[in-house]
């Protein structure tokens, strides 16, 4: 049972999720998905052959944290029991409820870690608020821990001194259309940044790296 607070159809995270769902599902899982309760994000969920599970969220920013963790206290353990999963997979802003929920019901749990809070101002402020206290305090209940990147590793084990083992696991990527093939230099090398346009994630940065990448031959 996947936990996420993904929008999927509305936020670019949500491709990494359902194909890291497609990859368990092929190696023999059933994979159900919960998020937050929007007529889009059923409908790629189930078109993707995956049980939805929608629970409705504060729509507030800067509350839809504290919402999502709130209401998975109080909806997931029904979920649970219509499922029935060997093991529940939560994303850090689902924690401390996946947490309360996996101790009451007995069903063990992975922390998943994509990526700190992006945001700036207030809202970021908020959500590192709620990042550090799921990590700090609940982290070390969980049965599992992945993350994203060993950079991420090193930043984590570095902000809050943990010592259990973390797996790595990139973002998913759907093979029926990207695959990897022999690099063929046929003229100028293309670089493509993918990701959020946010200075927090240091997009700012590439504005002077473009520059000299184009002084020194890159389209």
């Amino acid at each position: 049972l996947y936990i996420t607070p993904v929008m999927f159809g509305d936020e670019i995270f949500g491709s990494a999720w359902i194909q890291r769902c497609r990859a368990l599902r092929n190696r023999g899982w059933k994979i159900g998905l919960v998020s937050p309760q929007t007529e889009l994000s059923e409908e790629v969920i189930r078109s993707a052959g995956f049980e939805f599970f929608g629970i409705n969220r504060s729509k507030i920013p800067g509350l839809q944290g504290v919402s999502w963790e709130r209401l998975l206290k109080s909806k997931l353990s029904k979920i649970v029991e219509g499922f029935h999963p060997d093991v529940m997979i939560s994303d850090w802003n689902g924690a401390r409820g996946v947490s309360s929920v996996s101790k009451r019901m007995g069903v063990p749990w992975v922390l998943d870690d994509h990526s700190p809070p992006a945001d700036g101002g207030l809202l970021g402020k908020l959500q590192w608020l709620h990042y550090d206290v799921n990590w700090g305090r609940y982290a070390q209940k969980a049965d599992g821990v992945v993350v994203l990147t060993p950079a991420l590793e090193s930043f984590i084990r570095s902000r809050f001194g943990h010592s259990m083992t973390m797996t790595k696991c990139q973002s998913g990527v759907d093979l029926e259309k990207f695959s990897p093939r022999r690099e063929v230099n046929r003229g100028p090398i293309r670089m493509v940044y993918h990701g959020s346009l946010t200075k927090e994630r240091g997009v700012l940065k590439l504005i002077n790296i473009t520059k000299r990448l184009v002084q020194d031959g890159f389209e």
